[in-house]
Order: C-alpha cells, then sequence, then structure tokens
C-alpha cells in the first residue's frame, strides 16, 4: 500500500479498522470521571502551587490511562481529544508549560502500545502542545517506527522550535544533532514534506534570540536540508513517484529559504546548486520513463517548478524547459529536455553562478549539444 493512501486513512488519528480491528480489543471497566482542574487567575499568573500541580498530573494520567485502556475507536479519540482540551483549559504559559512536561513523562509507554491508532493519537496530541517542555516526547517520536509517529514529531517540533532554540546555544547544538540524525534516516515522502518545513524559518525573530543567534540558526536548519538533498535527488532520478511528488514542496521550500536569507550570496549558490541538481534529476528520471505515465507527469511538473525555482532566484527570465516541455514526441521532448538542463547550466555559468555538476557518473550524455533557443 502507498505511504500516501495509508496516511490519508489514518494518519490524523482516524482509526483504520482494516489495519485492526476493534473486535478483538480486550474490553475495560469503566473509567473515573475525569479529574476537574480549577486554576484561579492569580495562580495562572503568578505561578502554580503545589495543589495546582497535583489537579494537572492527575489530569494528564486520567486521559493517558484512558487512551491507553481504550477499547475501541471512539474512547481512543475522547481520550485524546479530553488531553488536548484541558492542555488548552488555560491560555496561561505556565499551565500549559507544566502540562506539557506532564504528558511528555507520559507519552513515552503509550508510544510503545502494540495497537498503531493509540500510537498515532498519542503523537497527534504532544504534535499540538506548543511548549519547550513537550520537547522529551517529540525526541522519542522522531525515531518511532510508525512513519505517522514520525511526522507529528516534525509537526511537533516545527511549532516550538523558535522556543527550543530560545533555550541557549548548547541546548540549540544538541536540537541540531538530533533534527540531522533524524532527517538522515528518513525515507517516508510524506514526513519529509513535513521536514521541509522545519528547514526554513520565515517568521521575524522573537525577543528571546538575538538576530544574529536568528540568522545562525535559520543556517543550521538549512544545512541539514542541503545534507538530505543529494539522496532525495537519487530516488527521483530512478522514478520514484511519491518522492517526485514530495520534492515539488522540498523546491518550494528552497524558495522560501532564498527569500529569507537573500542576503547571504553563499546560501543562494547554495540553493541554486540545489535546485539544478533537482532539475537534473528530473530530466533523467523523466527520459526513463513511459509516456503519459503517472511518473512522467509527476516528473514534468517537477521541472516546471524547478524552472522557475531558478528564475525566482536569479531574475534570469529563461522559458528553456517550459520550451522542452512543449515538444509532442517523446524523443524529441527528451532530447530538448536534456538539452534545457544543459541549457540552464551554461546560463547559470554565464550569468556569474559556479555550478558543479550533479555527478560525473550521473552526467546525462545524450543530450544535444546545443540548447533549444529562448522563447
Amino acid at each position: 500500500m502507498s505511504v500516501f493512501h495509508r496516511f490519508g486513512m489514518y494518519a490524523l488519528g482516524v482509526c483504520l479498522p482494516m489495519l485492526l480491528s476493534a473486535q478483538g480489543l480486550a474490553q475495560e471497566p469503566q473509567a473515573a470521571e475525569p479529574v476537574q482542574i480549577d486554576i484561579p487567575e492569580s495562580a495562572l499568573k503568578s505561578g502554580l502551587l503545589t495543589s495546582h500541580l497535583e489537579q494537572v498530573s492527575r489530569a494528564v494520567e486520567y486521559w493517558l490511562n484512558r487512551m491507553r485502556d481504550a477499547g475501541d475507536d471512539q474512547e481512543i479519540l475522547a481520550a485524546r481529544k479530553g488531553l488536548i482540551a484541558d492542555y488548552n483549559r488555560y491560555y496561561s504559559i505556565k499551565y500549559q508549560y507544566v502540562f506539557a512536561e506532564q504528558v511528555a513523562r507520559g507519552i513515552p509507554e503509550l508510544l510503545k502500545l502494540e495497537d498503531p491508532r493509540k500510537q498515532i493519537n498519542a503523537g497527534l496530541a504532544v504534535s499540538q502542545m506548543r511548549q519547550v517542555t513537550v520537547q522529551p516526547a517529540l525526541e522519542v517520536m522522531l525515531t518511532h517506527p510508525d512513519p505517522a509517529v514520525r511526522l507529528y514529531a516534525w509537526q511537533g517540533y516545527r511549532r516550538i522550535r523558535l522556543l527550543v532554540l530560545a533555550q541557549g546555544k548548547e541546548f540549540a547544538e544538541t536540537t541540531y544533532s538530533s533534527l540531522a540524525k533524524a532527517a538522515a534516516r528518513e525515507d517516508c515522502p510524506p514526513v519529509l514534506q513535513e521536514a521541509f518545513g522545519m528547514f526554513h524559518v520565515e517568521s521575524d525573530p522573537p525577543r528571546t534570540i538575538s538576530p544574529q543567534d536568528f540568522e545562525q540558526a535559520r543556517k543550521r536548519l538549512f544545512a541539514i536540508f542541503q545534507g538530505i538533498w543529494p539522496r532525495l535527488c537519487e530516488r527521483v532520478a530512478e522514478g520514484d513517484l511519491e518522492m517526485s511528488f514530495c520534492c515539488r514542496d522540498g523546491i518550494a521550500a528552497l524558495r522560501a529559504v532564498h527569500g529569507t536569507l537573500a542576503g547571504d550570496g553563499a546560501i543562494s549558490q547554495t540553493v541554486i546548486q540545489m535546485v539544478y541538481d533537482m532539475m537534473w534529476s528530473a530530466a533523467k528520471g523523466l527520459t526513463a520513463s513511459e509516456a503519459d505515465s503517472p511518473v512522467s507527469a509527476a516528473l514534468e511538473t517537477m521541472l516546471g517548478d524547478c524552472e522557475n525555482a531558478l528564475n525566482y532566484v536569479t531574475r534570469l527570465g529563461k522559458v528553456l524547459m517550459t520550451s522542452a516541455l512543449a515538444a509532442k514526441d517523446q524523443t524529441d521532448r527528451n532530447l530538448a529536455v536534456l538539452s534545457a538542463v544543459q541549457g540552464w547550466r551554461e546560463a547559470l555559468i554565464a550569468a556569474g553562478y559556479t555550478l558543479a555538476k550533479p555527478g560525473a557518473s550521473q552526467e546525462p550524455t545524450s543530450a544535444p549539444s546545443a540548447p533549444p533557443a529562448d522563447r
């Protein structure tokens, strides 16, 4: 089953009956009533007392136990919704900080359960808690065997990334290392699509991070992106349909990176190289694919995205690939596409950019010597 089909069925926390029938699950006794959280406004502003902390702890324990012991889909969903509702009961940083901390302590046990519905719903709940104290749970989720749980880990990290980076340089370095390792071993396209959103930061620097540290954070996250890109290009060159869909979001992310770091010439150069590498890979995959196949259609769209991205960054206004893709005959189209890749290479070098080859062993050799004329 395609991972895209799998995610469409249950990655949003909706159960998948065909995956695991609820009929075989043990029916647990009726759970006790939810814990009533009642914290005065003064404590929410100044600080929670021990009695308030106990309320939070009991409430979190109640919902996690209820999800663990759930006997059917409705109970799983009710436990997830109850946990999130209690987290959002008070829009107080002090309250939500403690609540997320308690959740992070209990979630790892739920993620070990054999029922994937419980794992996924637990991960979804964690991903919606915008407090740095939930990070230990996200760390566990990043390496989880279920791709849906890993997807929610990236979602959660994206929501708290500025809070994490504001904890200090040493803490930030640990986070970069963790994300780099997770990205390097990730091979599921929908999860990678979510990770792309983590690799570019469009917002202005918060008061808790200096402009210099914020700029450095952007560059470090982009470096993780750069590190995994060659592997993704290889899969596109091999005609991987799902990765071809996925990497369209990668091209969009590269445009966003350039938009936020356009003042850095080295970043612009790297973005151009990465887009060109993907254009080359898509062209290679297209020439090996069957005409009118889903792979062919996806790669044609990818090539258009790459050309648009190169024009966005360089302002060259070239339509080499657009013209090449207009060819009706497949053989003519393939030759024109390869020629367009070479034409873009020559145009970028002429514009003053230093452009490395994607790799001597990968360089296409069947392209005509002269690129099609610009129109």
